[in-house]
């Protein structure tokens, strides 16, 4: 709304939220989302389709999350080619939340309600081709009376080359059935439950290392809990209580639903899937109106967060260090220097160019490569320093490169 950001520069509003400092440089990227002006009282959800652009696969090992604390909370979907709905279909930049929801196209990566940063366990990180689009997710409340308030997320993505781990993370979000979920406005103890298992064939015998548990409603819950289930599908062992503290050290007594716990297990908590788990969220409604499934605070959610690596499902690692030399000349350069470098293989390479910024200036190359040596040219650049990189099948060097012209 275009009278909210004038009122924000010229009247003035709540502090904007410091910038982060980014990965290091060929290390991964930072991607702000906002701001967008929330008026005093008002609360929004919005999505926004954002494709990499990566210049090949990486395999994302951290991410850190930091938004404003009136945040209900930031999801990082990731768009799924194979969806029952294209990615295709949605719109590129802002949306609302009842404009394409994204339900049936995209998973989960992550849920945050507030900043914090998540370092996958050792061997294991979220495998991303280079076409991956995602979608950004944030739900916020302006709670202020007078003031506007400027949102905003930034997102550290810290990823390595293809091939880097040793397995694929796997984040899921079991959604209680949407149709059928409402609490009554009754003041009165309402429990909900259900189960999460493998019923495909294929599967039958896999088994989950599961990493992290966690849990999402809104403000009419009372109690999330998830039990590890029997081969006869009852209840077995109690793995997460929802009255425990954001990091999971000790029971605070009651469920916080803006801030729940999120347990992570070390080592990895090994389950059958077809066995799986059980979850189970008791509400109370003491409002006017019954609360169903839905986007805002006066709605109510229903989800049981999990992420898990299936055991004994790992790739191949290359040799440590592995790296594709390539060499410029000459450097410094005040006319077209020459890059050079020989690949063993047919590769696809991407041979890309950033300021001191670290933002991409030139992309010289990124196709299909016959083995042997390769040769191009680089000119075009106003006097600074430069970063090349060059990946070839998951490979990446980095060499930096000053300009005279």
């Amino acid at each position: 709304n275009r009278h909210l950001i004038d009122d924000y520069y010229t009247r003035g509003g709540l502090p904007r939220i410091e910038t982060p400092a980014p990965p290091p440089f060929g290390q991964g990227m930072q991607i702000h989302y906002g701001p967008f002006f929330i008026a005093p009282g008002q609360e929004t959800e919005l999505f926004k389709k954002h494709d990499l652009q990566l210049p090949a696969d990486v395999e994302a090992y951290r991410i850190e999350v930091l938004m404003n604390w009136q945040s209900h909370h930031f999801i990082l979907w990731k768009f799924d080619d194979n969806a029952l709905i294209s990615p295709a279909l949605f719109p590129d930049g802002t949306r609302d939340i009842y404009t394409y929801p994204n339900v049936l196209s995209a998973k989960t990566v992550f849920g945050w309600q507030y900043s914090d940063d998540i370092t996958l366990p050792s061997g294991a990180a979220y495998f991303w081709n280079k076409n991956t689009v995602l979608d950004l997710d944030y739900h916020i409340k302006n709670y202020h009376a007078d003031s506007i308030l400027a949102a905003e997320v930034f997102i550290n993505v810290y990823y390595s080359p293809k091939g880097t781990f040793r397995q694929e993370m796997i984040a899921a979000g079991e959604i209680y059935n949407a149709s059928t979920f409402c609490v009554p406005a009754d003041n009165q103890l309402h429990i909900y439950t259900d189960d999460i298992y493998v019923t495909d064939s294929a599967r039958m015998d896999e088994e989950w290392d599961v990493w992290m548990l966690s849990s999402h409603t809104h403000k009419y819950g009372l109690d999330f809990d998830i039990f590890k289930r029997n081969a006869d599908g009852t209840r077995g062992e109690q793995l997460y209580e929802g009255f425990y503290n954001t990091g999971y050290t000790f029971n605070q007594g009651f469920y916080d639903f803006a801030h729940p716990p999120i347990r992570k297990f070390s080592p990895p908590l090994r389950i059958k899937a077809s066995e799986g788990l059980i979850y189970e969220a008791q509400f109370k409604n003491n409002g006017t109106a019954t609360a169903c499934f839905g986007p805002t605070t006066d709605n109510e959610m229903l989800v049981a967060y999990y992420q898990y690596t299936v055991a004994g499902k790992e790739t191949s690692v290359p040799q440590s260090g592995k790296q594709i030399p390539f060499t410029v000349f000459p450097n410094p350069f005040s006319s077209p220097a020459t890059l050079q470098f020989e690949v063993d293989n047919h590769a696809m390479v991407s041979l890309e160019i950033f300021n001191a910024l670290g933002v991409m200036v030139k992309q010289v190359v990124a196709e299909e490569l016959p083995a042997g040596k390769h040769v191009y040219s680089i000119h075009e650049l106003p006097a600074g320093v430069y970063h090349v990189r060059l990946t070839a099948d998951g490979a990446a060097s980095n060499k930096s490169i000053v300009s005279c012209q």
